[in-house]
């Protein structure tokens, strides 16, 4: 059976011309551009509202399971009538902008906020976009590429000469997650099939999400140990750790626990 193609020619058919289209389309899709059905010739298979009408279903619930894989413990406590109601609501009101289905679940973590600020959610939930936000990290650094092998016979070159201008980096994807909520523990509970009678202000968390292995990782670390890896991930040189006041002492545990991964040399001063 023979359809009869959009009318491109209309259109200009310039390359410009055609991505606006097809942006247009895609807000069709979402619900948001339908008079630009009307630009489009009624084919043999039926309606170009029909057809869009396909799509748009087919791709709402593929955003859905987008969110259900990447935040399975907050569909848990929520329950999958909840969690089913707040996902549709995501999918109506935030377009998909990219092919990668993680650019679109990312803004799952304000959404709860944004419904927990007009009490849209009961008491008892405050801490549901911390723990949103841990499990997104869980799931970006668990498609970071492998990290390099620690060249520890490089560093002690490079240490004994230019100490001043070597910079740390950090495992591929690493995050950060500052939280006054207890989420790896409940996290943790739920992983693990555990219970969590109680949710306490106050007992939070300093978390470094990173790749190591094939497996995505979460360590609870001190203030101290927060701020300097947050430091490392700005781009501070050795010396300038040391001047700051961070623990520079830990280095060797972020190194063995493979979140340091590597190094370089910051320019010297005065280089062009």
């Amino acid at each position: 059976m023979k359809s009869t193609p959009t009318d491109i020619q209309a259109l200009g058919c310039d390359a410009a011309s055609l991505a606006a289209f097809q942006r247009r389309l895609a807000g069709a899709i979402d619900g948001q551009e339908p008079d630009v059905l009307r630009s489009i010739r009624v084919s043999a298979v039926g309606s170009p509202a029909a057809a869009v009408a396909v799509y748009r279903d087919s791709s709402r619930a593929i955003r859905q399971r987008a969110l259900e894989n990447v935040y399975p413990v907050c569909a848990e406590i929520l329950g999958n009538a909840c969690f089913g109601g707040i996902g549709a609501e995501l999918v109506r009101v935030q377009p998909s902008r990219s092919p990668d289905l993680t650019d679109f679940a990312k803004h799952f973590p304000d959404h709860l906020q944004r419904l927990l600020s007009a009490d849209r959610i009961g008491p008892g939930f405050e801490y549901l976009p911390d723990l949103a936000r841990l499990e997104l990290a869980i799931h970006q650094v668990l498609f970071a590429p492998a990290a390099p092998v620690w060249d520890q016979a490089a560093f002690a070159r490079a240490a004994r000469s230019e100490t001043d201008r070597i910079r740390l980096y950090l495992a591929p994807a690493t995050l950060l997650l500052a939280s006054t909520w207890p989420v790896h523990a409940i996290w943790l509970s739920h992983r693990d099939r555990g219970v969590l009678n109680e949710v306490d202000v106050g007992d939070g968390d300093r978390l470094v999400i990173y790749r190591s292995g094939l497996r995505p990782t979460v360590r609870r670390v001190s203030d101290p140990v927060f701020r300097l890896v947050r430091a490392i991930a700005a781009g501070a040189t050795l010396s300038a750790l040391a001047a700051a006041g961070h623990e520079v002492e830990r280095l060797g545990e972020l190194i063995r626990s493979g979140i340091v991964t590597g190094f370089d040399l910051a320019p010297a001063v005065g280089a062009d």
